[in-house]
């Protein structure tokens, strides 16, 4: 952000009292007025700090609307995934909408690709992931705005490649993944208080390269069922109050190749891409409503809808929700090569392209949040 001004990896409430001393010394200035309002507004309690300390001066009241525009900025991270030589990556890159530009970050200590990724607690939390075909039980959390230095947390139970990830009721929510032998069902909760992970209800099915969204107290967890006959496009719904898994209508499987994203509320689904019959990768997008109910109170089964071609034809990328709409990057394209691409869609706006990756890569994680 460039504001910290000696600050480096000094925790907010430091900052804080330093930037108190400084001021009672009259040694007040625009760049202090700028440290402090941001330093403010990382605390958990942001809105009523800035409020209370926005009456101070003009200056600093200027400098508490700026720190939260800052703050509360969504950007995109990309990390890992494999390069044009199917060489796993250890990068980890940020996109930020207001520069229209890619930031290099710090790399992740080991490359790995298939990995999940969740914004949670004010970090960027890295889950598992692959490196030669060994599934990876560790997990490490990244802070943006702290120190930037990559942390090691609890490990899994379970090594998990392209598990699914959400937050529900101030814990951190992993599911299904394959262990290396196959798809599993398990469901791990990471408590940041007792900070350790713990078993709850698995999945009715098991899951490899599914998607995740929290509503309430629910976790709604869509596709990567794999039954004899291919994909199966399923959904289930996880109720954090009674630790329970129940089953929604199906719908019709999605191609091979394509990945699915559910929107932050749980009630939609878009599904990009893939491979068509002749093995070429496609530019196909479609959407569905999930949750209807009929006059009974029934679960409808939801059908996809048409959406506007991609931009690019691709298979095998990364999406996840960016903005009021969606990002695609990377992937295979028509001749099978990594790809550095990078478009967004929504619905008022359509397709557009975003300046492409530092570099093409496939089986990349990808997410959006206020970090």
């Amino acid at each position: 952000m460039g504001v910290h001004l000696g600050y480096g990896a000094m925790e907010p409430h430091a900052i804080l009292g330093d930037l108190l001393k400084r001021q009672n010394h009259g040694k007040a200035d625009l760049a202090l007025s700028t440290n402090f309002a941001l330093a403010a507004c990382s605390l958990a309690d942001a809105p009523l700090s800035a409020g209370r300390l926005s009456t101070c001066s003009k200056a600093l009241r200027h400098a508490m609307v700026k720190a939260m525009q800052e703050l509360q900025r969504e950007r995109l991270y990309v990390v890992g995934g494999l390069d044009s030589s199917f060489a796993a990556l250890a990068t980890v890159e940020r996109y930020d909408p207001l520069e229209g530009s890619w930031e290099t970050l710090l790399p992740l200590p080991t490359a790995r690709h298939g990995t999940c990724l969740a914004a949670f607690a004010s970090h960027l939390y890295v889950i598992g992931g692959e490196v030669s075909g060994v599934a990876l039980r560790d997990v490490q959390r990244f802070c943006p705005r702290g120190a930037q230095t990559w942390e090691m947390m609890p490990a899994l139970a379970v090594g998990r490649i392209k598990a699914a990830a959400a937050e529900c009721q101030g814990c951190l929510y992993v599911m299904g993944g394959n262990d290396g032998f196959g798809s599993v069902s398990s469901v791990e909760c990471f408590d940041p208080l007792a900070g350790c992970w713990k078993d709850v209800a698995p999945m009715q099915k098991p899951r490899y390269a599914s998607c995740a969204a929290a509503r309430d107290d629910c976790i709604i967890v869509f596709g990567g069922e794999l039954t004899e006959a291919g994909a199966a496009a399923s959904v289930e719904v996880y109720d954090a109050q009674v630790n329970t898994w129940h089953l929604l209508p199906t719908l019709r499987s999605p191609l091979c190749g394509s990945v699915a994203v559910l929107t932050e509320a749980g009630d939609q689904v878009y599904c990009f891409g893939g491979l068509g019959l002749s093995g070429q990768a496609l530019t196909f997008a479609e959407r569905a409503v999930l949750g209807y109910e009929d006059q009974q109170g029934t679960a409808c089964k939801p059908s996809w809808s048409p959406l506007p071609p991609m931009l690019t034809a691709r298979q095998q990328m990364s999406a996840c929700t960016f903005e009021d709409g969606l990002v695609i990057v990377g992937g295979k394209g028509i001749t099978s090569e990594a790809q550095a691409k990078v478009e967004y869609y929504s619905q008022s706006s359509g397709w557009q392209a975003l300046p492409p990756l530092p570099s093409a890569r496939l089986r990349s994680a990808v997410i959006a949040g206020n970090l």
